[in-house]
C-alpha cells in the first residue's frame, strides 16, 4: 500500500519539505519512500496525480527519521 504524503527532511541548511510516495507495511506502518514524480501516459492521470500531491498538504506530514528506508528500492 502507498500514498502521497509530505516528508520532512531536516539539512544543515534548515528543514526542506518534499512531496513523495509513502509505502506501508501490512499493519499501515511508514515503511519507505521516495520523492514523487509528476510524470504519467495522460493528462487525465496526471491531474488526477497533482490532485492527490495538493491533498497531501492538508495530512499529516512524516519525518525522514520516521523509516527504515530513505528511498523504496533502498535494499539496505
Amino acid at each position: 500500500m502507498w500514498n502521497i504524503r509530505v516528508v520532512k527532511e531536516s539539512t544543515d541548511e534548515g528543514d526542506i519539505y518534499n512531496i513523495c510516495e509513502v509505502y506501508y507495511d501490512h499493519i499501515g506502518n511508514p515503511i519507505a519512500y521516495c520523492k514523487a514524480d509528476a510524470s504519467e501516459g495522460n493528462v487525465q492521470d496526471l491531474q488526477h496525480y497533482l490532485a492527490w500531491m495538493v491533498e497531501s498538504l492538508t495530512k499529516p506530514h512524516y519525518k525522514t527519521t520516521d523509516f527504515k528506508k530513505k528511498y523504496a528500492n533502498d535494499t539496505e
